[in-house]
């Protein structure tokens, strides 16, 4: 049995009466302050619009990129944000197959109609009055995207030794302005005592940007699976490790809790209402009963008939108004020829209304009215609520059993108060997070505290060249086997893993370790890099969280304290930072609210900050791995995704089949010391698997 290390950490204190204050006083602030955001947000969305209508009209021959995201915003010619992923491939090198697969698959593919699928493989992307647009037609052969790269590097034969610095030796490089921007890089491997090469895919954002067709896993040119490990697990970031049956989430997700209640409580509603709202029209809708209309109608009818009307209307000018966007004719005056064309239907004139008024208060229907009002006010006291009572009764007697009285309020009531009681906790956890929401994101992000003097990762002067490397594997079996008896999840001790790996890098190069370091991270999918479909769950659909690193505070002769220290840093930020988490799932909404210069300003300030990019990437195939259209099995599997803005070190947490390792792209002022954020990945985990095991051999 294993021993738990982790121990949980005492109950937070009360917050001070400051704390409610200021939290109270920035959440008012943030309210009177809603109309400013609400008039940017439609002043830059408007203004917008506006230019590219411009643009598109001086320029027609181009096609201009009218969505903007932060990647976007940040991305210029000196600081590219090219996605960089590295396959490595058992087998022989065979460039014709590689070709072959690449035509069949995405370039030469077309659709029913006999367009290319895929138009802007052959598209150039340029840059015009600050906008990106893509330029058709434009000079296309595949020869300067499909390249077999040379078999020497410096000299010597390209293998396991020298692979790091000619790939990384290729990322340095822009990708050329003269071509569409993505290339495919086949690498030979002649010197490794292991038959296998290298593919490295190289391509801008916007070429597999959510809203495009195209995506990253096109490229890879990998068979299609018959089962897709993405919609079999409950959670898109739950992965099945082989150390236990059990499902391990990364605690870098799901930090607010989605309510469940809240919709099924409003499908209910809407149900209710729908039907009640088709038992209305059945009885007073004359198309619906024409009997109605013959017997006379009453004032009230006639009310409820022209509600009929005016929601009908209302339904078909949406319907008419999706359909045809280009038709000129005012919304009020479309209104005012359906709603008639509705009275019409129904045979209401002016007169029938008029008649209708006098049927209602004609003196024999107000007589009649009387009458009908007292008896059934007898009839409900005397009989009605007798038997009401006596069913309720009954229904209360046989609550806990199958009733035979669904139609009861007793029965109603016990079908759907733990509903109601889970959608209103549910109701108050969300108040809370939007209550508190302003503070979070100031203390979180604007007046997040770094407890160590600024590193050379946030002062740094950057060139905006890549350089790149990367880890030596190391088994999920054994993370898996750390993460369960330290009793923590395999993300912390991953963490823990980094932290010394950044660590390193300060040592290593001759600079001070700071105490702290601050970075941004999120966990994603490998399948959403490694499938050719177009998932409804994006890259840019996951949150972002900020942490604060600790790097050199911890006693090294324990190595348990530096897993205690990462678990309170989790612990702290999921408790703390659903916010900030939300406002990273949805990243638009900053350049759709503020004009791109002051979001420009406002990301460069904070990427100097939070200088250190981490993304885990999660696999949840069991170990499987993955084979091309042409046969070969796929090795290993590496994506960097690239620091803009004042980001100088983007890491991967990469597990791909039964491995995990870590991927470093930073800028080229630091190399060739990037190399030394790899080191100590491998030791780490040996030396804290080696502590649990003679911790558990002595208890």
């Amino acid at each position: 049995m294993h021993t738990n290390f982790v121990f949980e950490e005492p109950n937070d204190p009360k917050p001070s009466i400051k704390h409610h204050f200021t939290t109270f006083i920035t959440f008012i602030v943030t309210l009177f302050a809603l109309p400013i955001f609400a008039f940017c947000y439609f002043g830059a969305r408007v203004s917008k619009k506006i230019w590219m209508q411009v643009l598109s009209n001086r320029f027609p021959h181009l096609e201009f990129v009218e969505k903007t995201t932060i990647k976007t915003l940040l991305d210029s010619q000196k600081n590219q944000g090219v996605l960089n992923v590295l396959m490595s491939i058992k087998g022989s090198c065979q460039p014709l197959q590689v070709r072959q697969a690449l035509v069949e698959t995405i370039i030469e593919k077309k659709d029913r109609i006999g367009r290319y699928k895929y138009p802007k493989l052959r598209a150039g992307l340029v840059s015009c009055w600050g906008c990106y647009a893509w330029k058709t037609p434009f000079p296309f052969n595949i020869e300067n995207h499909l390249i077999l790269g040379n078999s020497t590097f410096r000299g010597r034969l390209i293998s396991d030794q020298n692979i790091q610095d000619y790939v990384s030796d290729i990322v340095s490089k822009h990708l050329p302005g003269h071509i569409p921007p993505w290339q495919v890089i086949i690498i030979p491997n002649v010197a490794s005592t292991q038959e296998k090469y290298f593919i490295l895919i190289r391509v801008h954002h916007l070429l597999v940007a959510d809203d495009e067709p195209l995506n990253i896993g096109d490229f890879f040119l990998l068979k299609n699976e018959e089962h897709d490990s993405y919609s079999e697990c409950a959670s898109p970031y739950s992965v099945k490790t082989q150390t236990s049956a059990n499902t391990i989430k990364s605690p870098l997700t799901d930090i607010i809790t989605l309510p469940e209640a809240l919709p099924k409580l409003f499908n209910l509603l809407s149900d209710t209402l729908s039907n009640k709202w088709n038992e209305f029209i059945s009885k007073y809708d004359p198309i619906e009963s024409p009997k109605t209309v013959q017997s006379g109608l009453g004032i009230f009818h006639c009310l409820a008939i022209l509600l009929i009307v005016f929601v009908k209307t209302v339904k078909d000018l949406d319907k008419i108004t999706t359909t045809n966007k280009n038709e000129d004719i005012s919304n009020v005056r479309l209104f005012l020829l359906v709603f008639q064309s509705e009275i019409m239907r129904r045979d209401i004139t002016t007169t029938m209304l008029l008649k209708s008024i006098l049927i209602t208060f004609s003196f024999k229907n107000c007589i009649l009215s009387f009458f009908r009002m007292s008896s059934s006010l007898t009839c409900l006291f005397w009989i009605k609520f007798p038997k009401i009572f006596y069913y309720e009764f009954l229904a209360l007697l046989t609550l806990k059993k199958n009733s035979s009285y669904p139609n009861t309020t007793v029965a109603y009531l016990y079908n759907y108060m733990p509903l109601l009681y889970t959608a209103g906790k549910e109701l108050i956890y969300l108040s809370k997070v939007i209550y508190t929401a302003p503070i979070s994101v100031l203390n979180e992000i604007v007046f997040c505290k770094d407890n160590s003097e600024p590193h050379q990762l946030q002062t740094e002067s950057l060139c905006g060249r890549k350089v790149i490397a990367w880890s030596k594997p190391v088994s999920r079996k054994i993370i898996g086997h750390i993460a369960a008896t330290a009793g923590v999840t395999e993300t912390e001790i991953l963490l823990v893993m980094t932290k010394n790996c950044i660590k390193n890098y300060f040592q290593e190069s001759g600079l001070k370790v700071p105490k702290t370091v601050l970075l941004t991270a999120r966990s994603v999918m490998c399948d959403i890099y490694l499938t050719s479909i177009k998932k409804q769950h994006k890259e840019s659909d996951d949150g972002l969280v900020c942490i604060t690193l600790p790097i050199d505070d911890m006693d090294e002769n324990n190595p348990m304290d530096e897993v205690r220290s990462i678990h309170k840093e989790i612990k702290r930020v999921r408790k703390n930072q659903g916010a900030v988490f939300t406002i990273g799932k949805n990243q638009t909404f900053i350049v759709e609210t503020l004009p791109n210069v002051v979001a420009r300003i406002i990301l460069n300030f904070w990427t100097r900050k939070f200088s250190i990019l981490l993304t885990e990437i999660v696999d949840n195939s069991d170990g499987a791995l993955r084979e091309t259209r042409w046969g070969h099995t796929v090795l290993s599997f590496l994506c960097w995704k690239p620091p803009q803005a004042n980001i100088c070190m983007s890491l991967t947490l990469q597990r791909y089949a039964d491995t995990v390792r870590i991927g470093v792209m930073t800028d080229s002022r630091i190399y060739p010391q990037h190399v030394n954020a790899t080191h100590g990945w491998k030791e780490t985990a040996q030396e804290l698997n080696n502590y649990l095991e003679s911790s558990r051999q002595k208890n």
